[in-house]
Protein backbone atom coordinates (compact mmCIF):
# COMPACT_ATOMS: atom_id res chain seq x y z
CA UNK A 1 0.00 0.00 0.00
CA UNK A 2 1.38 3.61 -0.95
CA UNK A 3 1.66 5.64 2.24
CA UNK A 4 0.92 8.73 0.29
CA UNK A 5 0.31 12.22 1.10
CA UNK A 6 -3.65 12.86 1.05
CA UNK A 7 -5.81 15.22 -0.30
CA UNK A 8 -8.18 17.53 1.18
CA UNK A 9 -12.01 17.64 0.10
CA UNK A 10 -13.05 21.36 -0.54
CA UNK A 11 -14.25 22.84 2.57
CA UNK A 12 -13.09 20.25 5.10
CA UNK A 13 -10.62 22.13 7.63
CA UNK A 14 -7.23 19.99 8.67
CA UNK A 15 -8.99 21.03 12.51
CA UNK A 16 -5.38 20.57 13.65
CA UNK A 17 -2.85 22.74 16.05
CA UNK A 18 0.30 22.68 16.65
CA UNK A 19 2.46 23.23 19.57
CA UNK A 20 5.96 23.80 17.59
CA UNK A 21 8.05 24.20 20.78
CA UNK A 22 6.68 20.94 22.42
CA UNK A 23 6.76 18.93 19.05
CA UNK A 24 3.16 18.16 19.90
CA UNK A 25 0.78 18.09 16.80
CA UNK A 26 -3.18 17.68 17.92
CA UNK A 27 -5.97 16.40 15.47
CA UNK A 28 -9.22 17.71 17.64
CA UNK A 29 -12.69 16.74 17.16
CA UNK A 30 -14.94 19.39 16.48
CA UNK A 31 -18.26 18.43 18.71
CA UNK A 32 -21.09 18.35 15.70
CA UNK A 33 -20.60 14.60 14.45
CA UNK A 34 -18.04 13.54 12.08
CA UNK A 35 -18.00 11.27 8.87
CA UNK A 36 -15.06 8.66 8.37
CA UNK A 37 -13.80 10.70 5.23
CA UNK A 38 -13.87 14.22 7.48
CA UNK A 39 -11.82 11.88 9.49
CA UNK A 40 -9.39 11.04 7.38
CA UNK A 41 -8.89 14.12 5.65
CA UNK A 42 -8.19 15.74 8.79
CA UNK A 43 -6.01 13.27 9.75
CA UNK A 44 -4.26 13.64 6.24
CA UNK A 45 -3.94 17.20 6.97
CA UNK A 46 -2.04 16.88 10.15
CA UNK A 47 0.18 14.56 9.13
CA UNK A 48 1.53 16.54 6.03
CA UNK A 49 2.26 18.97 8.77
CA UNK A 50 3.87 16.50 10.71
CA UNK A 51 5.87 15.60 7.63
CA UNK A 52 7.00 18.91 6.54
CA UNK A 53 8.58 19.19 10.11
CA UNK A 54 11.22 17.38 9.19
CA UNK A 55 11.49 16.23 13.31
CA UNK A 56 10.03 13.49 15.38
CA UNK A 57 6.65 14.54 16.71
CA UNK A 58 3.78 13.49 19.34
CA UNK A 59 0.24 13.30 17.65
CA UNK A 60 -2.41 13.92 20.10
CA UNK A 61 -5.99 12.52 18.52
CA UNK A 62 -8.23 14.05 21.14
CA UNK A 63 -12.13 14.22 21.46
CA UNK A 64 -12.70 12.39 18.13
CA UNK A 65 -15.29 10.22 19.87
CA UNK A 66 -18.46 12.02 19.99
CA UNK A 67 -21.38 9.96 20.90
CA UNK A 68 -24.12 7.27 19.53
CA UNK A 69 -26.21 9.87 17.60
CA UNK A 70 -23.10 10.72 15.07
CA UNK A 71 -22.17 9.16 11.94
CA UNK A 72 -18.96 7.32 13.50
CA UNK A 73 -20.92 3.80 13.73
CA UNK A 74 -22.15 4.43 10.14
CA UNK A 75 -21.20 1.80 7.63
CA UNK A 76 -18.23 2.79 5.83
CA UNK A 77 -17.94 2.16 2.55
CA UNK A 78 -14.94 0.15 0.61
CA UNK A 79 -13.56 3.93 -0.73
CA UNK A 80 -13.86 4.58 3.02
CA UNK A 81 -11.67 1.87 4.41
CA UNK A 82 -9.45 2.60 1.68
CA UNK A 83 -8.57 6.31 2.22
CA UNK A 84 -9.05 5.84 6.09
CA UNK A 85 -6.26 2.73 6.12
CA UNK A 86 -3.85 4.73 3.57
CA UNK A 87 -3.65 7.62 6.38
CA UNK A 88 -3.31 4.75 9.23
CA UNK A 89 -0.61 3.42 7.58
CA UNK A 90 0.94 6.84 7.19
CA UNK A 91 0.32 7.54 10.86
CA UNK A 92 1.99 4.21 11.82
CA UNK A 93 5.22 4.72 10.05
CA UNK A 94 6.03 7.95 10.69
CA UNK A 95 8.49 9.04 13.43
CA UNK A 96 6.02 10.38 15.71
CA UNK A 97 4.00 8.60 19.08
CA UNK A 98 0.38 9.01 18.78
CA UNK A 99 -1.60 8.98 21.77
CA UNK A 100 -5.28 8.68 21.39
CA UNK A 101 -7.90 9.94 24.24
CA UNK A 102 -11.73 9.21 24.05
CA UNK A 103 -13.96 10.69 25.66
CA UNK A 104 -17.54 9.29 24.30
CA UNK A 105 -18.58 6.38 22.66
CA UNK A 106 -15.55 4.92 20.54
CA UNK A 107 -16.98 3.49 17.53
CA UNK A 108 -16.46 2.98 13.56
CA UNK A 109 -13.64 5.14 12.58
CA UNK A 110 -12.47 6.45 16.10
CA UNK A 111 -12.14 3.08 16.96
CA UNK A 112 -9.92 1.90 14.27
CA UNK A 113 -7.52 5.27 14.81
CA UNK A 114 -7.56 4.75 18.40
CA UNK A 115 -6.73 0.84 18.03
CA UNK A 116 -3.90 2.08 15.69
CA UNK A 117 -2.24 4.81 17.96
CA UNK A 118 0.78 3.71 20.04
CA UNK A 119 -1.04 5.17 23.32
CA UNK A 120 -5.07 5.08 24.44
CA UNK A 121 -6.25 7.02 27.53
CA UNK A 122 -9.99 7.67 28.36
CA UNK A 123 -12.13 9.66 30.68
CA UNK A 124 -13.96 7.99 32.99
CA UNK A 125 -17.06 7.94 31.00
CA UNK A 126 -15.88 6.65 27.78
CA UNK A 127 -17.02 3.60 26.13
CA UNK A 128 -15.96 1.19 23.66
CA UNK A 129 -18.11 -0.95 20.98
CA UNK A 130 -18.12 -2.60 17.37
CA UNK A 131 -21.61 -3.69 16.26
CA UNK A 132 -20.68 -4.15 12.77
CA UNK A 133 -20.82 -7.72 12.65
CA UNK A 134 -24.53 -8.23 14.18
CA UNK A 135 -25.24 -5.80 11.68
CA UNK A 136 -23.72 -8.26 9.00
CA UNK A 137 -20.32 -6.35 7.89
CA UNK A 138 -17.28 -5.99 9.37
CA UNK A 139 -15.57 -3.24 11.61
CA UNK A 140 -12.73 -2.17 9.54
CA UNK A 141 -8.53 -3.24 10.39
CA UNK A 142 -9.13 -3.38 14.03
CA UNK A 143 -10.16 -7.12 13.25
CA UNK A 144 -6.06 -7.41 12.33
CA UNK A 145 -4.91 -4.66 14.81
CA UNK A 146 -7.19 -5.25 17.79
CA UNK A 147 -6.09 -9.26 18.08
CA UNK A 148 -1.95 -8.01 18.29
CA UNK A 149 -3.25 -5.55 20.57
CA UNK A 150 -4.65 -7.12 23.53
CA UNK A 151 -4.98 -11.12 21.99
CA UNK A 152 -7.62 -13.15 20.00
CA UNK A 153 -9.90 -14.66 22.62
CA UNK A 154 -10.38 -11.39 24.81
CA UNK A 155 -11.11 -9.68 20.80
CA UNK A 156 -14.30 -12.21 19.82
CA UNK A 157 -15.78 -10.44 23.26
CA UNK A 158 -15.62 -7.13 21.62
CA UNK A 159 -16.03 -7.70 17.74
CA UNK A 160 -18.05 -10.95 17.80
CA UNK A 161 -20.42 -10.02 20.33
CA UNK A 162 -20.81 -6.40 20.03
CA UNK A 163 -20.75 -5.74 23.93
CA UNK A 164 -20.05 -1.96 25.03
CA UNK A 165 -17.15 -2.21 26.93
CA UNK A 166 -16.43 0.92 30.06
CA UNK A 167 -13.03 2.18 30.48
CA UNK A 168 -13.01 -0.91 33.43
CA UNK A 169 -13.25 -3.62 31.16
CA UNK A 170 -11.04 -1.50 28.61
CA UNK A 171 -8.39 -1.42 30.69
CA UNK A 172 -8.57 -5.13 32.55
CA UNK A 173 -8.15 -6.12 28.70
CA UNK A 174 -5.36 -3.78 27.91
CA UNK A 175 -7.11 -1.82 25.32
CA UNK A 176 -6.67 1.12 26.91
CA UNK A 177 -3.25 2.44 29.01
CA UNK A 178 -5.23 4.61 31.83
CA UNK A 179 -7.57 6.78 32.41
CA UNK A 180 -7.52 10.31 32.51
CA UNK A 181 -9.75 13.90 32.05
CA UNK A 182 -8.80 16.12 29.47
CA UNK A 183 -6.87 18.02 32.04
CA UNK A 184 -4.67 15.17 33.25
CA UNK A 185 -4.22 14.50 29.36
CA UNK A 186 -2.56 17.72 28.58
CA UNK A 187 0.11 17.28 31.37
CA UNK A 188 0.88 13.59 30.48
CA UNK A 189 1.22 14.98 26.44
CA UNK A 190 3.74 17.25 27.50
CA UNK A 191 6.10 14.55 29.57
CA UNK A 192 5.33 11.68 26.53
CA UNK A 193 6.95 14.98 24.10
CA UNK A 194 9.53 15.67 26.54
CA UNK A 195 11.06 12.62 25.59
CA UNK A 196 10.81 12.38 22.63
CA UNK A 197 14.95 12.58 20.07
CA UNK A 198 15.19 16.20 19.25
CA UNK A 199 16.30 15.48 15.83
CA UNK A 200 14.34 13.93 12.65
CA UNK A 201 13.22 10.66 14.31
CA UNK A 202 14.57 7.91 12.42
CA UNK A 203 15.44 5.39 15.69
CA UNK A 204 11.77 6.10 16.57
CA UNK A 205 10.74 5.73 12.69
CA UNK A 206 12.75 2.25 12.71
CA UNK A 207 11.50 1.09 16.53
CA UNK A 208 7.96 1.65 15.69
CA UNK A 209 8.17 -0.44 12.33
CA UNK A 210 10.31 -3.32 14.10
CA UNK A 211 8.08 -3.86 16.86
CA UNK A 212 4.53 -3.46 14.29
CA UNK A 213 6.26 -6.59 12.33
CA UNK A 214 7.51 -8.44 15.56
CA UNK A 215 4.28 -10.97 16.14
CA UNK A 216 3.99 -11.37 12.63
CA UNK A 217 7.84 -11.73 11.61
CA UNK A 218 9.91 -14.97 12.49
CA UNK A 219 13.76 -14.30 13.88
CA UNK A 220 15.53 -14.45 10.82
CA UNK A 221 13.35 -12.41 9.02
CA UNK A 222 13.25 -9.79 12.35
CA UNK A 223 17.15 -9.74 12.43
CA UNK A 224 17.40 -9.00 8.86
CA UNK A 225 14.99 -6.28 9.46
CA UNK A 226 17.03 -4.87 12.17
CA UNK A 227 20.14 -4.82 10.31
CA UNK A 228 19.12 -2.42 7.93
CA UNK A 229 17.14 -0.39 10.59
CA UNK A 230 20.21 -0.32 12.39
CA UNK A 231 22.19 1.04 9.17
CA UNK A 232 19.79 3.72 8.62
CA UNK A 233 19.96 4.57 12.38
CA UNK A 234 23.94 4.71 12.13
CA UNK A 235 23.54 6.83 8.40
CA UNK A 236 21.19 8.87 9.88
CA UNK A 237 23.98 9.55 12.59
CA UNK A 238 26.99 9.95 10.81
CA UNK A 239 24.73 12.49 8.33
CA UNK A 240 24.22 14.89 11.17
CA UNK A 241 28.31 14.84 12.23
Amino acid sequence: MDLQRGTKSDGVKPTCMGDDDAGIVRLVGEGDGTTPSILSDRLSAVLDRVEDSGRAALLALQDFCLGDDTHMHDRMEIGEHRHLEVQIRRMESLPIVSVAHIDGLCIGASFELAVAADFRFATAEAGFKCPQVRNGYLPGLSVNRLPRLIGAGISRRLLLLGDTWGVIDAEEAGLIDGVLSADQLEEHVRELAAKLPQDEGVALQMCRRLIGEAQNTDYDAGRGHFMAAQNRCYDALDERK
